[in-house]
């Protein structure tokens, strides 16, 4: 197994500009989110997964920080399957990854 992806956001207006996501703009640190340990079988759906439940996440009021950690892994999930639509999480999967954490040293 290896680890499916893992995020990086910036905070500040000018995140995702220049040389990447993981700037400080003197807002604070940038954000790191691991990816999770599972077994990959087609990463067909992972990106728009994440988009999706990362949206989706923060239109139902969560913060940035779970609202990523829920998109890691949401797309963590997705990549277990072949095809974008199989691999598709529910919120009950979703919260259910998130609580078992990334499987990466120790972290979740």
């Amino acid at each position: 197994m290896r680890a499916a992806g893992g995020a990086a956001v910036g905070r500040g207006p000018a995140a995702g500009a220049g040389s990447g996501t993981d700037q400080d703009q003197g807002q604070g640190a940038p954000l790191h989110v691991p990816g999770h340990r599972v077994a990959v079988r087609d990463t067909t759906g992972a990106g728009d997964t994440f988009t999706g439940v990362l949206a989706a996440s923060l239109a139902a009021g969560y913060d940035l920080v779970a609202s990523v950690g829920r998109a890691v892994a949401a797309s963590a999930l997705a990549v277990r399957a072949h095809g974008a639509r199989a691999g598709m999480p529910t919120a009950a999967q979703i919260d259910e990854q998130c609580a078992a954490g990334s499987g990466i040293g120790g972290t979740s």
